[in-house]
């Protein structure tokens, strides 16, 4: 993604906080400088990544009502590519942090390569996962 990139330019606002393909987005609003009258500028510091809509089980208490998959790895799968594409023009927003979840985050057939990402970004991480595929 070149020239304008998808996160460039935007400025959080309290009423633009909604649900999207990302997940759900939490702003900052310590220290943040005021930038009108009423206006204050929200730095972005987690984003919630649906990794994949797939899990293992089929937890009745479940929200979510993922495709079950018994075995093996999730089929549909947020692509690596965008995964570190999104970090890259999020960090200079604020970026302090991500939440894994899904379906089962543990699924996802690059979630080795995900964590090392992670790690590379220096940024705190959150895991929702039931376990199962830890043992």
């Amino acid at each position: 993604m070149r020239g304008e990139g998808f996160l460039t330019g935007i400025r959080f606002r309290p009423e633009s906080l909604h649900p999207g393909f990302l997940g759900t987005y939490r702003m900052n609003a310590q220290d943040a400088p005021l930038t009108g009258p009423n206006e204050k500028e929200y730095r972005l510091s987690r984003i919630y990544f649906y990794l994949t809509s797939e899990c293992n089980l089929r937890c009745r208490h479940c929200w979510i009502a993922p495709r079950h998959v018994p075995g093996g790895t999730s089929q549909t799968a947020l692509s690596i590519d965008l995964f570190r594409s999104i970090l890259e023009q999020a960090k200079p927003l604020g970026l302090t942090g991500v939440k894994l979840t899904g379906g089962e985050p543990l699924l996802h057939p690059g979630i080795s390569e995900i964590l090392d990402i992670t790690r590379r970004y220096n940024l705190r991480m959150t895991m929702e996962t039931n376990g199962v595929l830890l043992t």
